[in-house]
């Protein structure tokens, strides 16, 4: 088997090796049988459990080739050129990566889907919008206007894949179905392993650790479901880190030296968050989660954290400097970890 699936049919294939999410077949079962009646629709959940995947699986019901047609677009703007995925019944569109024109590029990209759509037999088809929790908040205000209905002779619909949706507008919530994807569990883990790798490997591993591999497995630690398999051993015994782990180490390392914390240094370590583009969110549980797990706060002190952490959600990336959400929420622990109040 491939290691990284690179057409449709690999994703739908990997399902029925292994699906991750069995309790979605009741979705699946109650499907409407047109795009016509489909509605729009919100997948969202943690990083790499496989939502596009599902995604993929439920617009198999409505292609006519099973999504064996697999074509890209190209849509060229003055500044930007941008290269997008379709097939005979849904055209993917990745909000990553439309850019800071990216009001401008949407709107063209939209446009040449209308026309794709217009000249179609059925004149119908589905927008899948990849990573919408990284949608700029320019174009995020006014998203909903092209969700609406604008001409009765085409139907368009939505599947929005996200791993938020607080962000997301409630006009824009209320106009979609919503699926909520958890991450899967060790057994499930398990299971990918025994299906994708040799168990050679796996024995080898049993007969140097003197103990199952599979229990070695922390599902807290996979960030995505890919990331399950084998290597080469590295002589200093050490995983390699990722550029997450680097920078939340970092920042960590700075809070834990609190009473020599230097602000400016303290500043940089937040700025390669930013400057790296990673989930904020992501590192704001990182960082929160090492310090309960190393029993640095008190019980009563978790409960004040979440709060601020709900208010600092709220208000992150609202306002035109979100470095200062960021000190604000991380000097907040500080005094709560060290108890400076």
């Amino acid at each position: 088997m491939k290691f990284y699936e690179s057409h449709y049919e690999d994703y739908i294939d990997s399902i029925k090796e292994n699906n991750l999410h069995p309790e979605l077949k009741t979705v699946l079962d109650n499907l409407p049988k047109t795009i016509a009646e489909f509605g729009n629709m919100i997948i969202y959940g943690p990083t790499g459990i496989g939502k596009y995947s599902q995604a993929l699986n439920i617009l198999q019901k409505y292609s006519a080739s099973n999504l064996k047609y697999d074509k890209k677009i190209t849509t060229q703007t003055e500044k930007q050129d941008y290269t997008y995925h379709i097939s005979d019944v849904h055209y993917e569109v990745d909000m990553a990566l439309l850019g800071c024109n990216s009001k401008i590029l949407w709107r063209d990209v939209y446009m040449q889907i209308v026309d794709i759509i217009t000249v179609k037999n059925d004149k119908s088809g589905i927008i899948v919008c990849k990573n919408f929790h990284m949608i700029h908040a320019e174009l995020l205000d006014i998203f909903y206007s092209y969700m609406q209905q604008h001409s009765a002779s085409i139907c368009i619909r939505f599947i929005i894949i996200t791993e938020h949706v607080s962000f997301i507008p409630n006009n824009i919530i209320q106009s979609c179905n919503i699926i909520n994807l958890r991450r899967p569990t060790r057994k499930q883990y398990s299971m990918v392993i025994n299906s994708r790798f040799d168990y050679d490997f796996i024995n080898r591993q049993n007969h140097t650790t003197n103990g199952n591999i599979l229990n070695a497995i922390n599902v807290n630690e996979i960030v995505n479901c890919k990331e399950v398999k084998s290597f080469a051993i590295i002589k200093d015994g050490k995983i390699p880190k990722d550029i997450f782990n680097v920078i939340c180490d970092n920042v960590i390392e700075e809070m834990k030296n609190h009473n020599k914390l230097s602000f400016v240094g303290f500043r940089d370590a937040i700025y390669d968050m930013l400057i790296y583009n990673l989930d904020i969110t992501e590192c704001i549980w990182y960082i929160l989660y090492y310090f309960v797990q190393n029993e640095k706060m008190r019980d009563a002190d978790v409960s004040d954290i979440l709060d601020r952490c709900y208010m600092f959600l709220k208000y992150y990336n609202n306002n035109y400097r979100p470095i200062y959400h960021l000190e604000s929420i991380l000097f907040y622990f500080i005094t709560k970890i060290y108890h400076y109040e």
